[in-house]
């Protein structure tokens, strides 16, 4: 599962690199990497159900998150 979600991601990275989205210097690996991450079934269960934040707020914070890191 988590081969599957990497080779999305990696697919998603690319189109962003190939749009010119990425930040200059971000690789197609590190891109990949954090949208990996951001996407993870673990990262929802730690702040929506364990910490107890609402699913828009998490939704908020992921979005944010990636624009920063990969924009």
């Amino acid at each position: 599962m988590d081969r599957d979600r990497l080779r999305r991601m990696t697919d998603n990275a690319r189109r962003l690199r190939d749009n010119g989205h990425l930040r200059p210097g971000i690789t197609l690996a590190h891109a990949a990497d954090v949208l990996w991450t951001y996407s993870s079934a673990e990262l929802y269960e730690l702040l929506v159900i364990r910490r107890g934040w609402s699913p828009e707020t998490y939704g908020r914070f992921v979005a944010e998150a990636m624009i920063k890191a990969l924009l």
